[in-house]
């Protein structure tokens, strides 16, 4: 029989409001504190509220490094993200200190492709350019292959040939998509089948009719995808962003949507963090978002919440199974 021993509960602390499932998880067997807010917590209010935690759930844009792990101190047993990245945490040290580090489970990668051609479609439809649309099957960003087929002679430009880049590529060549093109800022690393074009990123963001960002890392520059860019951009390309990350400036999205430097964009909006700007940019008749409702990502967000709340609450008893928590 094993022994039953009393223990102190778990200290985790939550550095942005979560959806409230994700939470009760955690307050089944930890003591949780949190910044209340849908903003970033600050520095300061950071490294002082996670003294003496056992775990610590952040969101993809907390820097987790060194000084915060000093903060915690030796009581720090895991570290959780609500991303399916980890590069915003210094992982080297965590591992040097024994501290797990637990991510968000990938998306696939052939759903995320499919979710892409259907943001462009949905992009495109809301441009002047598609008047052939009207009659697809956009609902709930199901989208006929007959409708896709209708834009197989425009030029389709990929940023970061990444597992996602490479299935998004995929499945334009599939429906019969011949001009691909891509690059990102390691343009002359990257390696493709031949029928894909690496060309330079002055040319992707000239020549693209249709470009799709699918960079799946922050291991680029921040906010390529700014106002300079969308002004470069042909005034009837629309833009992909397929995994809301750190490559667009949102707040200029909204100005080239705005003033017509560029025709239209699909974001998806499936991930932990909401997308800056995204109250104005819904506003725009040219932008468009999926999951296409409030209830549809509200459901994904709560299932996120839970699944990495539960791999947290297991990592920090993991070594206490034999024990019980009173």
């Amino acid at each position: 029989m094993a022994e039953t021993i009393l223990q102190t509960r778990a200290k985790v602390y939550v550095t942005r409001t979560v959806p409230q499932r994700g939470l009760d998880i955690l307050l089944q067997g930890c003591n949780v504190s949190m910044w209340n807010s849908e903003e970033r917590v600050p520095r300061g209010e950071l490294l002082h509220s996670v003294s003496g935690v056992d775990g610590i759930l952040c969101m993809r844009s907390d820097q987790i490094d060194r000084e915060v792990l000093d903060a915690a101190g030796p009581s720090l047993r895991a570290v959780a993200t609500m991303s399916t990245m980890t590069d915003h945490i210094d992982v080297k040290e965590c591992n040097r200190r024994d501290i797990r580090v637990l991510a968000s489970p990938n998306q696939s990668t052939v759903g995320l492709a499919d979710l892409t051609l259907a943001l462009i479609l949905l992009a495109w439809k809301t441009s002047n350019e598609a008047p052939y649309l009207d009659n697809c099957n956009l609902q709930n960003g199901t989208v006929s292959t007959v409708c896709l087929k209708n834009l197989c002679n425009k030029t389709f430009g990929i940023y970061g040939l990444t597992i996602l880049g490479h299935s998004v590529a995929q499945r334009l060549k599939e429906l019969g998509v011949t001009n691909i093109i891509a690059a990102d800022y390691l343009y002359n690393k990257l390696t493709c089948s031949s029928d894909i074009e690496i060309v330079s990123w002055k040319e992707l963001i000239t020549r693209s009719d249709v470009l799709c960002i699918c960079v799946q890392h922050d291991n680029n520059p921040p906010e390529v995808f700014s106002k300079e860019v969308f002004q470069q951009m042909k005034n009837t390309a629309i833009i992909v962003d397929c995994q809301n990350g750190n490559a667009m400036s949102y707040a200029d999205l909204y100005e080239a949507l705005r003033g017509g430097d560029i025709a239209a964009a699909g974001i998806n909006d499936c991930n932990q963090e909401p997308v800056p700007f995204r109250y104005p940019l819904a506003g725009l008749h040219n932008c468009v978002f999926l999951p296409q409702t409030d209830e549809r990502l509200y459901d994904q967000r709560h299932k996120l919440s839970m699944t990495v709340a539960t791999s947290l609450k297991n990592a920090l008893y993991a070594q206490d199974q034999n024990k019980e928590v009173c």
